[in-house]
């Protein structure tokens, strides 16, 4: 591209970025992780905060008597929710189950309970973690085509995974219902990351009955989410608080768009993109007010997760937008809480444009990087392959070399080309 026309491009991108200002972000003085790591010394902090962070289960029985929804985390007292409603439930026919998992005890427990009234489940989104060994009760065990299962190594409650415990807990599993050649993947799979079995996977091995397009009667007219479920959702997210208190308008406008996918999909997946997408222009809105501290320190965040998720997701990055076929990364966010944390309570009372120079310092610098042979510009260039089965690994390592050569200019224009490339 000539010089001109790539200051015409620019130009014309600055323009359209300073035409359309958003208010600034307010600072916010809440720290949800305050507190987190006193207290009970054999407890993790990770452990309670992933207790802490979702939704308690909820359970809801219909006018009628047949349907059971549990959606939420499994966290303390949920097998005691779940055994008072059974109690009043005798017409009891179907549960619908979505939950990202909790505590394996309350699960089993809860298996125990719906074994015995031998109901059939579905699940019209996802079920992962603990949330498998509920699923695994059903007399029948349905799910939705774009259903999906994750599996992972369990932690006990120190926050870490135990391998003098493993064939006491299989054994505790297999027993619950699922089958051995699940357990074999769950047990290969480190907690950080999450192992999706594929449809056939699931069904071949009996663990679930049958791929059903519409749910069993009596649920196709509940949606993936009631708008209460949706409000507690962003209410239990630390990232969300935060971002809502500093950007209230932008959250204004995205929560209709949230509760939108809840109710107008089956499947959980819209809800999660609509979410994702909050957080993601919410920290687009900050970073130019952040301090040339909390640049670094985000840039430093981003290479120790997509270290972290190539090492566990065979060199995947769902970081730089390159997903695994078939595993997620559920790695600890604290850093990311803490950062934003940290970030908010120490705005600049001004933005730090990019704007044109900063544009032209950045791509200058990344055609340093490759004339010197430390980053394949070419290949970042020409971004994500798109076509079916396009191996996008090389462009995960792109990226962190690229990340990796910022690391050795000099402070000022590390800065400056650094904040470039996470507002780019």
């Amino acid at each position: 591209m000539s010089l001109l026309l790539r200051l015409t491009r620019l130009s014309c991108l600055w323009l359209l970025s300073t035409a359309h200002a958003a208010p600034p972000p307010q600072t916010v003085h809440d720290n949800p992780l305050e507190g987190l790591e006193d207290g009970d010394t054999e407890t993790a902090p990770r452990f309670k905060r992933l207790q802490l962070r979702e939704r308690p289960l909820q359970v809801k029985l219909s006018v009628d008597g047949k349907v059971l929804r549990l959606s939420g985390s499994i966290s303390t007292g949920a097998a005691d929710k779940v055994a008072s409603i059974l109690a009043n439930a005798p017409q009891l026919r179907v549960v619908r189950l979505q939950s990202p998992g909790g505590l394996l005890g309350e699960a089993i427990r809860i298996n125990q309970l719906l074994k015995a009234r031998q109901v059939d489940i579905w699940v019209p989104s996802s079920c992962s973690s603990a949330c498998t060994i509920i699923f695994a009760a059903g007399k029948e065990r349905y799910m939705a085509p774009k259903a999906e299962f994750g599996f992972h190594h369990h932690l006990n409650s120190s926050g870490k995974t135990d391998a003098e415990d493993d064939q006491q807990v299989r054994e505790q599993l297999k027993a619950a219902g699922i089958p051995d050649v699940l357990l074999d993947g769950q047990f290969a799979t480190p907690f950080d990351a999450m192992w999706l079995p594929t449809v056939r996977q699931l069904t071949r091995s009996d663990y679930v009955t049958d791929v059903v397009s519409r749910p069993p009667a009596g649920l196709a007219s509940l949606p993936v989410l009631e708008p209460d479920e949706v409000n507690d959702l962003l209410e239990q997210d630390d990232e969300i608080r935060l971002l809502r208190k500093a950007l209230p308008q932008l959250y204004e406008t995205h929560l209709p768009l949230i509760q939108k996918a809840a109710a107008e999909n089956d499947t959980l997946v819209p809800v999660w993109r609509a979410i994702q997408e909050f957080i993601y222009q919410g920290t687009q809105r900050i970073l130019p007010y952040a301090s040339d501290e909390a640049i670094l320190a985000r840039a430093a965040r981003t290479k120790v997760v997509a270290r972290a998720q190539m090492s566990l997701l065979e060199g995947y990055c769902p970081i730089f937008g390159v997903p695994a076929p078939n595993k997620q990364y559920s790695g600890d966010d604290t850093e990311d809480v803490r950062w934003l944390v940290n970030t908010l309570q120490h705005l600049r009372p001004e933005p730090v444009l990019t704007g044109l120079r900063a544009q032209i310092l950045l791509e200058q610098t990344n055609e340093a990087a490759e004339a010197a042979g430390k980053v394949n510009l070419r290949l970042l260039k020409a971004g994500r392959r798109t076509e079916p089965g396009a191996d996008n690994r090389p462009y995960c390592q792109a990226v962190l070399d690229l990340y990796d050569w910022y690391d050795t200019l000099p402070l000022a224009q590390r800065v400056t080309v650094t904040r470039a490339l996470l507002l780019d």
